[in-house]
């Protein structure tokens, strides 16, 4: 059980942000970089590349999410936020 492992691990501060994370239906995220990048949120690999556009946008819980663009070996690291059935937009320039 790593789940239970990983709540032991939580502060209870930390379980109770948890919890008061607005609930709600997901909102959206469209990404936009140049150059073309893997598209990374909270650590997970999307698989998907830039750009993600309107048609298929990223479906993501209400509140901030960490969002790493890779592009090679380099990493690029932005915070969102999320708001409950909206569409958010994250368009980057990447500094090569």
């Amino acid at each position: 059980g790593h789940a239970k492992d990983a709540e032991a691990r939580a502060t209870p501060a930390e379980a109770q942000r948890v919890k008061k994370a607005p609930a709600g239906p997901p909102g959206f995220l469209i990404v936009a970089s140049r150059p073309r990048s893997t598209v990374w949120v909270d650590g997970r690999n999307t698989r998907r590349q830039t750009p993600i556009r309107p048609s298929s946008p990223l479906r993501l819980s209400p509140g901030k999410h960490r969002i790493m663009l890779v592009v090679g070996r380099k990493r690029f690291k932005f915070t969102v936020t999320i708001k409950s059935g909206e569409t958010g937009r994250l368009v980057k320039l990447l500094p090569l």
